[in-house]
């Protein structure tokens, strides 16, 4: 499903603006896509690559404690 479609089944409304004919999308389709599209997702994925870097780092200073060419798979098992 399109996220138009999402939209027309969460709202029972149209995705563009009934007043104007030039095929502008409405506010509320607008402001409902901007809920959707937060950051959250972005700043988590910082913080893992932050925390990532952190235990990278510490992986070169006693690099026989994991496979190098994995690292990022060890990584991930071990931190999520």
């Amino acid at each position: 499903m399109d996220i138009k479609q999402e939209f027309r089944e969460e709202k029972d409304m149209d995705v563009y603006s009934t007043n104007v004919n030039d095929g502008s999308f409405s506010n509320v389709y607008v402001k409902w896509l901007e809920a959707k599209l937060t950051l959250t997702d972005v700043s988590h994925r910082r913080e893992l690559l932050i925390a990532f870097h952190k235990w990278q780092q510490k992986m070169w200073t006693n690099p026989n404690s994991e496979i190098t060419e994995n690292v990022v798979d060890v990584y991930l098992k071990s931190n999520l």
